[in-house]
């Protein structure tokens, strides 16, 4: 089976080496690796470079956004399913692909595992996947790049970039949602699938948690019941952070 990975980024010379180490030092034996870069000026197109050979694609060019450049990898890729590995994280073990492969059934349209959290001082913590996808209407139930999508369903839903001022960095649960609610068919696997590094846009509760009632609410109409929930959320949310 033909996996593609697609690494996005923009002047990351000090990770992106560790991230494309990660993805070729992958035992799954067909792997087909795409990075696409906004135009890096700071020594990241030089580090790709080096790997060039081990690619199946690359290019260095201006993008309207991380949303724009995934969906570049996406147009390219001609895997059966498709990972986005963002610069910076790394596959958990050399494994991984191989791992996710084996757990992989006929009608799998989007696979799914566990992921671990790197604080700044190395601290790291389990992020699991949920098994409940009934809970995907209050939000991600996992790691967007701890997950696998059959390429070809993907591509018929690519990231809706003419949303982003809409939903901003969490335009991916936005593509996990509309994949759902069409029907496609999830897979939780026990597998630990990526290491990142915690922080970052996507790294705000009270933002993310309005940004995914927002998408939600853009299939379901909310009820006076919804909206008393959501209240009482980031009211929770708003005493953590007072704590802390």
């Amino acid at each position: 089976m033909k996996i593609t990975v697609v690494t996005v980024c923009y002047n990351v010379v000090s990770t992106i080496e560790a991230t494309i180490k990660s993805v070729l030092g992958q035992t799954h034996d067909d792997i087909e690796y795409i990075i696409i870069d906004g135009g890096s000026t700071d020594g990241t197109v030089d580090v790709i470079r080096r790997y060039a050979p081990q690619l199946a694609y690359w290019v260095s060019e201006p993008d309207k956004g991380i949303y724009d450049a995934m969906n570049k990898g996406l147009a390219k890729a001609t895997g059966d399913y498709i990972n986005f590995m963002n610069a910076g994280d790394t596959f958990s073990s050399p494994t991984t692909v191989a791992d996710i492969v084996k757990n992989i059934k006929p009608d799998t349209d989007v696979i799914y595992g566990d992921a671990i959290s790197v604080d700044a001082d190395g601290t790291r913590r389990i992020v699991p996947g949920g098994y409940d996808l009934s809970r995907l209407p209050m939000g991600p139930v996992y790691r967007h790049n701890a997950s696998f999508t059959r390429t070809s369903l993907h591509k018929q839903i690519t990231f809706a970039t003419d949303l982003a001022d809409r939903f901003q960095h969490a335009l991916d649960f936005y593509q996990i949602y509309t994949m759902w609610k069409r029907g496609a068919k999830f897979h939780k696997a026990d597998v630990t699938v990526v290491d990142y590094e915690k922080g970052g846009t996507s790294c705000r509760p009270i933002r993310n948690k309005i940004l995914n009632f927002r998408i939600t609410r853009q299939f379901d109409k909310a009820t006076p019941a919804d909206y008393a929930k959501l209240s009482k959320t980031l009211l929770k949310e708003c005493l953590k952070s007072l704590m802390h």
